[in-house]
């Protein structure tokens, strides 16, 4: 640290930690915003695949199709 920051006024100082302050929440606020909306956005997914799937229980389709022919 330089003889210059040690020294700086205490407007200065405010001024600095407002700035970074404010930063620092909109980071802290966007992640958990988006840790928040991942879950919601993961049961939309769900239920559109799960609403396109129909009612079959197969993993694949051609797990549906296939015969046993051993």
């Amino acid at each position: 640290m330089t003889a210059d920051a040690r020294h700086l006024p205490s407007h200065q100082c405010e001024l600095r930690a407002r700035g970074s302050g404010l930063e620092i929440v909109l980071l802290v606020l966007g992640s958990v915003l988006l840790t928040r909306a991942a879950p919601w956005v993961r049961e939309l997914v769900i239920r559109y695949v799960d609403a396109r799937d129909g009612d079959t229980d197969s993993l694949v389709c051609s797990e549906a199709t296939d015969t046993d022919t051993r």
